[in-house]
């Protein structure tokens, strides 16, 4: 049902539908016991979707596990690349329980979310792949972005605090893997 009242307030972030992107990046885990736990559970999951596909193609012999393979592929490959983001905020009614009938874009939101539930098995897959493929040194994870000065920033404006009381980004803790800290001086 088209709401022209929705069709005009559309700037309204409530109302704004969420977006499809496309993932060009991926930064490996470092933990074996992570890894080897992913690639136990995107084993289970390929073999279920290659069997799926096996079982129900109306081909016969080798056609069936080729074209098994290359969905399985084919299926993994648009997973990792294809990245739907819905509007949470915006799925209808009890969180996306009851449609709202008066408004088409939380039917766009919950069709993304849908999209993203059924490539999440793929993701899994292409995730444990490439985890497995960079510690055996086979390809190479990008590296951890810069961190954000933005609540610096924030923190300082908003707060009203001089320079002197907010420090800048001060490195990373003990473990090279840890996540970036911000200090803030209350010596004032």
């Amino acid at each position: 049902m088209f709401n022209y009242y929705e069709y005009w307030s559309g700037k309204d972030p409530r109302r704004q539908v969420g977006s499809i992107d496309v993932n060009t990046q991926y930064i490996a885990q470092r933990s074996w016991g992570v890894i080897l736990v992913k690639a136990f559970a995107a084993v289970i999951v390929a073999g279920f979707l290659f069997w799926l596909l096996f079982h129900f193609l109306p081909l016969v012999g080798w056609q069936r596990i080729a074209v098994a393979a290359g969905g399985v592929l084919i299926y993994t490959g648009l997973a990792f690349f294809v990245v739907p983001r819905p509007n949470t905020d915006n799925m209808g009614w009890c969180g996306g329980m009851i449609n709202n009938p008066f408004t088409y874009t939380d039917d766009c939101n919950q069709w993304l979310f849908c999209f993203y539930a059924v490539l999440g098995p793929g993701r899994l897959i292409s995730g444990a792949l490439l985890d497995v493929a960079c510690e055996l040194g086979f390809a190479q994870s990008d590296t951890m972005p810069e961190p954000d000065t933005s609540f610096v920033d924030y923190y300082r404006t908003e707060n009203q605090y001089s320079n002197d009381s907010v420090s800048t980004f001060d490195g990373y803790e003990s473990s090279e893997h840890s996540k970036p800290r911000f200090i803030l001086n209350d010596d004032e």
